[in-house]
C-alpha cells in the first residue's frame, strides 16, 4: 500500500529530476584555464571531460593557463568561474 509518505518523496523526487533535466538548477564543475585571463572579463575554460575550450565570466581574478578552477553553470545565463582548485 502506497503511504502518504511514499507518495510525497515519489513527487519530490520526480519534480527534482524534470528541473535538473530542464537546466534549472545550477551545476558545478572543475575546469583547465585554456589561456591567461585577466582579473575580470571573459576567459577560456576546458571543462573536465570535455576537448573544447568555452568561455566562461571571470570572478576569480587573475588566471594563468593550465591552472584549475571551479565553475558554475547557471542556465540560461553562462558559465562563470568562481575561484582557483587548490592542487594540494
Amino acid at each position: 500500500m502506497l503511504t502518504p509518505a511514499d507518495a510525497a518523496n515519489t513527487t519530490i523526487s520526480a519534480l527534482l529530476d524534470n528541473g535538473r533535466r530542464l537546466g534549472l538548477f545550477p551545476v558545478y564543475r572543475t575546469g583547465t584555464v585554456f589561456a591567461d585571463a585577466e582579473a575580470a572579463g571573459r576567459a577560456m575554460v576546458t571543462l573536465d571531460n570535455d576537448t573544447a575550450p568555452v568561455p566562461a565570466f571571470n570572478y576569480a581574478g587573475p588566471l594563468a593557463a593550465s591552472q584549475r578552477v571551479i565553475t558554475i553553470m547557471v542556465p540560461p545565463h553562462g558559465l562563470y568561474i568562481l575561484g582557483a582548485v587548490n592542487a594540494s
